[in-house]
């Protein structure tokens, strides 16, 4: 069994993970093993690939899916066995899963606009943070870890049915693989898929379903950025989202009057903002 899969979700900026694997420490070609999955293939984007592999002396495993359901959509996928043979994908200990743009802190769309003073977006990796693989792999093991985070600003802390979770942002994270083995973990990715519309709104449930399906009170979890185990997850410690968390899982695990209601609720809020913006001058109802 090899030890990291570092599993890259692309959608037409692979030069920003390829450009930043410096951040990236003691990858071992025999333990270790990268797979860029991308939604966007292109003789491009393969020639990128050839050029990484033969600079960094690595294979780099190039798989392609269509582009549905953003990146969050992808992991559901891959995780479930349906992009790679489920055999392979429990071949390796952990699976260090992130958006192709995660390491790469320069990028224009790693930031937010002046409107929010250009700072980094918090789907980015902290700032000077390296990815040691050996230590990380050690930590992860001595202290029997069911998944790992790196978060800039922190997982967003949430409670469905009186359980505590948290959402690392972005959907970036390192899973034990040993989760995926739970068939209540592939039930419940298997509805993720039949329920998945293609949308934003999806993707931001998805984002918190990883915390419930992946980060539960109770088992060993570890914060690479402040070098530090948790079992339990203190709200203070974590950033406590705005996001309509109960009326996302209603919508979308809920019945037809949810969805009914949810969809009424963005409707008005986006004709607001249009009528704000002086955008719907000829809008009749």
């Amino acid at each position: 069994m090899k030890r990291f899969n570092i599993l890259v979700l692309n959608y037409k900026r692979l030069h920003s993970f390829l450009n930043n694997f410096d951040k990236i420490s003691g990858f071992d070609r025999l333990r270790d093993k990268i797979t860029i999955l991308s939604c966007s293939p292109s003789t491009e984007e393969r020639q990128q690939v050839k050029a990484f592999s033969e600079k960094y002396h690595l294979q780099a495993t190039y798989l392609t899916r269509r582009n549905f359901g953003i990146d969050q959509c992808a992991r559901v996928e891959y995780f479930s066995g349906k992009i790679e043979d489920f055999r392979e994908v429990l071949h390796t200990e952990y699976i260090f899963q992130f958006q192709e743009h995660y390491l790469d802190t320069e990028a224009a769309y790693s930031r937010w606009g002046p409107e929010l003073n250009c700072r980094i977006k918090g789907d980015v990796v902290p700032g000077n943070v390296i990815f040691a693989l050996h230590s990380l792999h050690d930590i992860l093991r001595s202290n029997e870890i069911a998944a790992a985070f790196c978060d800039r600003n922190n997982p967003c802390w949430f409670q469905r049915n009186g359980v505590t979770h948290i959402a690392p942002n972005g959907g970036n994270y390192v899973l034990n693989t040993r989760q995926l083995e739970d068939k209540n973990i592939q039930t419940e990715l298997a509805r993720m898929y039949r329920r998945c519309d293609n949308t934003y709104q999806w993707a931001l449930y998805a984002e918190f379903k990883w915390g419930e399906l992946f980060f539960n009170e109770g088992n060993t979890y570890y914060d690479i950025k402040r070098d530090k185990v948790y079992s339990k997850f203190p709200k203070e410690e974590f950033y406590v989202s705005p996001d309509p968390v109960n009326k996302l899982y209603g919508y979308y695990e809920g019945n037809v009057l949810d969805r009914i209601l949810l969809r009424s609720n963005v409707a008005v809020k986006t004709l607001v903002r249009r009528i704000m913006k002086g955008s719907v001058a000829n809008f009749h109802v």
